[in-house]
């Protein structure tokens, strides 16, 4: 049994419900109970016969909005009882409660916004497990446009989960098996274009930072890590040739407890259309270069090339060829290459 129903209850104010009812019997032979220790029991049983493999449990999602021309902010609470299921769904989550603030706030004639959302999450609303898992989710974006032709976007987010023992039940844990982990993400891009339509320039940077803390002392020096990836793209219209060219440079790095290793890779390529634009044709080339500790560890070379031949307005046949040489600098003996090639059809009805 389940209800969904969005209100505007003022002018600014509106309230988003969906909650669902469950009743499950997993074994008509079971015996049965003449006094179900199930909610809403009456009614249940005016239903559907009760033993004592019933089990009946709820779920819901409430949100109340408010909005202004200025800001907004959302609160979201969602809980779902254990082993709940739902015959509308063949995979549910259960066994978790979670309450989240989302605000947002709109300046300069809305060129530049800022969204975010806090979040707290618990399971073991029974209070019958071992232990006790809690997530808090906290996130910042912020989205800059001063003009057409410039944009700029950050975002930052805060991931935390930690494991504690359930003081309720008295059973043995493990301390080594408690997790309190902090993961952090941040990225920032920003997208630049210029020039007249029939020649258009566009520039494209940014850059993302990972850091992974595990703050348990039994194996956070196996598990803690840091990863920084900057890139730059540039791509190049024009118009009249019916041709796209690109560039682009990336650089990778990775590295935890007693390991580094990172990569720069650098791509070219272009598309071309013929043939009265029913013939596209692809290619690129992209090389990489691998380090391990400081020491190179080879490269990899990639070339790709794609057909697309447009016989009819429903029918289309491509062909696509990639290489790939990878060779490995500290481990020969794994170098290999390959080709691959692909052919296709597809038909649009």
């Amino acid at each position: 049994v389940g209800i969904k129903t969005f209100q505007r209850l003022f002018k600014r104010l509106t309230l988003d419900l969906d909650f669902g009812y469950s009743v499950y019997t997993r074994n008509l032979y079971a015996t049965e109970i003449d006094l179900p220790s199930v909610p809403l029991g009456p009614a249940v049983t005016a239903l559907t016969t009760v033993n004592n493999s019933t089990w009946a449990g709820w779920a819901g999602n409430a949100s109340l909005s408010f909005t202004q021309k200025f800001m907004g902010i959302r609160l979201v609470y969602k809980r779902i009882e254990p082993e709940y299921q739902s015959m509308g769904a063949y995979f549910f989550t259960n066994d978790l409660e979670q309450i989240t603030v989302n605000p947002s706030l709109y300046l300069f004639k809305r060129k530049l916004n800022l969204t975010g959302s806090i979040g707290y999450q618990r399971n073991n609303l029974a209070d019958d497990k071992v232990e006790n898992t809690f997530r808090r989710v906290n996130s910042l974006m912020v989205n800059l446009n001063p003009g057409q032709n410039l944009g700029i976007n950050a975002s930052w987010m805060n991931y935390r989960i930690e494991q504690r023992r359930n003081p309720v039940i008295i059973r043995d844990f493990v301390d080594s098996l408690q997790m309190k982990q902090v993961s952090n993400n941040l990225s920032l891009n920003g997208n630049y274009a210029f020039g007249p339509s029939g020649l258009r320039h566009r520039i494209t940077a940014g850059a993302g930072y990972q850091a992974f803390d595990d703050r348990n002392p039994n194996t956070d020096i196996l598990n803690s890590s840091r990863s920084l990836s900057p890139f730059l793209n540039y791509n190049l219209d024009i118009k009249a040739a019916l041709l796209s060219v690109y560039a682009r440079m990336n650089y990778n790095t990775y590295s935890t407890t007693g390991m580094s290793q990172d990569r720069l890779g650098f791509t070219l390529g272009g598309t071309k259309r013929l043939a009265d634009e029913k013939l596209n044709l692809t290619v690129s080339g992209t090389h990489y270069t691998n380090r391990i500790q400081n020491r190179s560890d080879g490269g990899t070379m990639m070339l790709r090339a794609r057909l697309s031949y447009r016989i009819a307005k429903k029918h289309t046949f491509n062909l696509s060829l990639n290489y790939t040489d990878r060779n490995f600098r500290q481990d020969g003996k794994n170098n290999f290459n390959e080709l691959l090639v692909r052919f296709g059809y597809s038909m649009r009805i």
